[in-house]
């Protein structure tokens, strides 16, 4: 699982140390790499890296989905 979201985007949102702790408690390995605004070179290399640890199939996910499906582009067919 890859998390997009940065902690506090939204208000009420649980933290990703407690998304983390449930899906690995369920048996998933889960990653964030938080995206807020542009998709930086660091941000890419940062979800390379975690695309390189995590399990197939992968759920990413962000609020909207904009941010999560823009880093799995980038990383796979090169930003």
């Amino acid at each position: 699982m890859l998390c997009a979201r940065p902690d506090n985007e939204d208000p009420g949102q649980p933290s990703f140390a407690s998304i983390k702790k449930a899906a690995e408690a369920a048996g998933l390995k889960a990653a964030q790499v938080p995206i807020s605004g542009t998709l930086t070179d660091a941000i890419v290399e940062k979800g390379k890296a975690a695309l390189a640890d995590l399990p197939r199939p992968l759920f990413g996910y962000c609020r909207s989905g904009t941010s999560a499906g823009n880093l799995i582009v980038a990383v796979t067919q090169g930003a």
